[in-house]
């Protein structure tokens, strides 16, 4: 489905548009209040008029003019919450898009079954492979498996006899069970446990990093993509930031 989503990347990422976005609710508060009160000017200038020039013969009552003035009150009162709601959804907007960009370039933890082997280098310029991720143990969960999977074949295996109930974290340096060093990519994690003494699935988190993020036009919840296959998320999907 074609979400019409606005790519940014780090090196176009426009600060000073989020900026101005910020900065034009303020520029436009004084030409919008000069129009309202020339509106509220014009209403009472009719308002005095039609009482200048009413029959004095059949003289409208008090409460008739009072009504007119409470329905101007009542209208003026909507647009000035029209225009608050609107200046709130704006500074919203351009927040979440400042929290976004905040991440590129981070690594984050989503929901999922998309491994990423990462290849970086450690301080002494040494070239390090690690993959993270989590699994979200139940209470009761015991002999956990977290097994690690290329092109459909196993390359790894976690194995826990039990551990608290929460987040069980692992790191995985590329290397098999055969000692075998694997190049960076992409993987499938999945983990099982025993509980009621059947072997159940469990839900797995999995780490990378944020390459650059979608804005979606009318105000949408900003969208960070994430290196690999690991794809497009909502900011709200992201348990941990590292």
């Amino acid at each position: 489905m074609n979400m019409n989503m606005q790519h940014i990347s780090p090196q176009d990422f426009d600060w000073s548009s989020v900026q101005g976005n910020l900065s034009q609710i303020d520029k436009g508060e004084a030409g919008t209040k000069k129009n309202k009160d020339m509106g509220q000017a014009d209403f009472m200038k009719l308002f005095v008029a039609e009482i200048q020039h009413q029959n004095p013969m059949e003289p409208k009552e008090g409460s008739d003019f009072m009504g007119q003035l409470a329905q101007f009150g009542t209208v003026d009162g909507l647009n000035k919450l029209q225009k608050s709601v609107q200046e709130l959804s704006q500074t919203m907007l351009a927040s979440r898009a400042l929290d976004a960009a905040s991440l590129i370039d981070h690594s984050v933890m989503v929901s999922g079954d998309n491994l990423v082997l990462e290849g970086t280098k450690d301080n002494q310029g040494n070239l390090v492979h690690a993959a993270k991720g989590a699994v979200d143990v139940p209470v009761g969960a015991s002999n956990i498996i977290i097994s690690i999977e290329k092109n459909g074949q196993l390359v790894h295996q976690f194995t826990h006899q039990s551990a608290p109930a929460g987040d069980l974290e692992f790191s995985w340096d590329g290397i098999d069970m055969n000692q075998k060093m694997h190049e960076p990519g992409d993987y499938k994690v999945t983990a099982t446990a025993v509980m009621d003494k059947k072997r159940t699935g469990l839900k797995t988190w999995t780490s990378a990093k944020v390459n650059s993020i979608s804005l979606i036009p009318g105000g949408g919840e900003a969208r960070v993509n994430i290196k690999g296959v690991v794809g497009s998320k909502n900011l709200s999907d992201i348990r941990k930031i590292s």
